[in-house]
């Protein structure tokens, strides 16, 4: 999913390359002198939670028939990524969220930067979108459970490593046993 360039997006001229000091050799276009840096979709992950230290998983057939999954969507253009995680909660669940956290930023496959969030509401209902069949709160190691094996890499993993450790919710070691693969 990341783009080279090879042409101009402007004016369609075939680029040239050009040094961009310790970026290294990148596409140029002489005629609109436009550097153009490999491109990739940047989308963002959520982890709500509640007062309970619940938290929120989704099942969404039309990404996975496998697993559950916290709530994620790509960033729209000229938004931010704060924005993109409060819309998407809003679009799937229905909800408003309150003091979000960053979590970093990790790779997802196919060439997907995730920008990992965590958020919280107090525990309610939730008003589903037709892109989710079902939303639950759960405890952190149902929520473990329902994702389904995991890396010790992808964003998943980290995130509730984070908030388990943070919230002294449980030892983070407990949530996956047997389930984490190389």
């Amino acid at each position: 999913m990341v783009t080279h360039y090879e042409y101009c997006p402007l004016c369609g001229k075939k680029l040239t390359l050009k040094s961009a000091g310790e970026d290294g050799m990148v596409p140029w276009c002489p005629d609109c002198n436009k550097m153009w840096f490999d491109a990739f979709p940047t989308a963002v992950i959520v982890l709500t939670h509640n007062e309970f230290n619940e938290v929120v998983m989704t099942r969404q057939s039309h990404l996975t028939n496998r697993h559950w999954m916290y709530n994620s969507g790509f960033i729209l253009p000229g938004e931010s990524a704060e924005h993109a995680a409060k819309r998407e909660l809003k679009e799937e669940l229905g909800i408003e969220i309150r003091n979000l956290e960053n979590l970093g930023t990790y790779w997802f496959r196919g060439g997907v930067l995730m920008i990992a969030f965590l958020a919280y509401i107090p525990k309610c209902e939730f008003n589903l979108s037709d892109e989710v069949e079902e939303a639950v709160w759960v405890d952190v190691k149902k929520a473990a459970e329902l994702a389904g094996p995991v890396r010790p890499g992808c964003a998943d993993f980290i995130m509730m490593k984070k908030f388990v450790a943070e919230y002294g919710v449980c030892d983070p070691d407990e949530l996956w046993p047997g389930q984490v693969v190389e």
